[in-house]
């Protein structure tokens, strides 16, 4: 599987200068390891998602307890008891602990991820948000990207996106603004459906040339979209956080966490001691 270079905020400014062997081993082992007296807690669905998500996040926080199916949040406290941490960093579905932490721990600072604020903005939460905006942000640079790799250098090849759920209105600006700008001028198809679905949009987007598409809608919507909208002659990507791949054979790629760039934003935050919340990192998965 391959990963194109095309990422969004936060951006990293890379050294002035190449360093080698073991001294290059040594920096990016620093770059990737958190404060001391971290511990990472990862609750068991994510582990079986995401293969290499408890590797990335033991490199961050030197420590990781991979949560069982039973009683995961009473084997939470436990080994949080066991290893009296100074700060945690909770995998995206154990967001839902952060007030009974803040409430019982309130001096323990709290690491999380997601495609939402947690239930608290309390000071000593560090919170990385996935925002669907920047997906699509991306998304209209990559899909530009590739339509002018077609014939005619883009011109005429008819591009268009989906987008449904509560953000649809600002993610579609962010795709159809990031779109124009890569592509010269050329303005993108949009297909707007807050409430989540809409056989007329389908209807209208199967009656048109499209040759490529962005699909931005939950995961149980994006198979009736894409399969109701597009003929077998489509090549279109798909937005979904590391979790929650659907199964798309048909699908050219997928906007997804870059887990590894956030977590260094994260790292950065809790050293720093400047909790909050701000954007993830989106990047693009060729699947072809």
């Amino acid at each position: 599987m391959m990963h194109m270079k095309h990422q969004r905020k936060p951006r990293r400014r890379m050294p002035a200068c190449v360093l080698s062997g073991a001294l290059a081993f040594l920096v990016a082992i620093s770059c990737t390891q958190g404060p001391s007296g971290g511990l990472a807690l990862i609750d068991p669905i994510f582990d079986a998602l995401v293969p290499d998500a408890a590797g990335q996040f033991r490199r961050v926080a030197g420590r990781l307890v991979v949560l069982p199916k039973e009683k995961a949040s009473a084997a939470m406290h436990a080994a949080i008891d066991r290893a009296s941490p100074s700060w945690v960093l909770l995998s995206p579905l154990l967001r839902v602990e952060v007030p009974g932490l803040l409430a019982s721990r309130p001096d323990l600072k709290i690491a999380c991820m997601g495609q939402g604020s947690p239930d608290t903005a309390a000071g000593s939460v560090y919170t990385v948000r996935f925002s669907d905006r920047e997906a699509a942000d991306l998304a209209g640079t990559v899909l530009a990207t590739e339509s002018m790799s077609m014939e005619d250098n883009g011109h005429g090849i008819l591009v268009a996106g989906i987008f449904s759920g509560k953000d649809a209105d600002a993610s579609a600006r962010a795709f159809s603004e990031a779109f124009s700008a890569a592509a010269g001028g050329l303005v993108p198809i949009l297909e707007v459906e807050p409430s989540g679905w809409s056989t007329e949009a389908a209807d209208r987007l199967r009656e048109r040339d499209i040759r490529l598409a962005y699909v931005s809608a939950s995961t149980a919507d994006v198979k009736r979209w894409t399969e109701a909208s597009f003929d077998e002659s489509v090549r279109f990507i798909v937005m979904a956080p590391p979790m929650e791949y659907p199964a798309l054979p048909r699908a050219f790629g997928t906007i997804t966490w870059d887990m590894g760039a956030s977590l260094l934003s994260l790292i950065g935050r809790i050293r720093a001691e400047i909790p909050g919340e701000w954007p993830g990192t989106w990047q693009f998965v060729r699947q072809e």
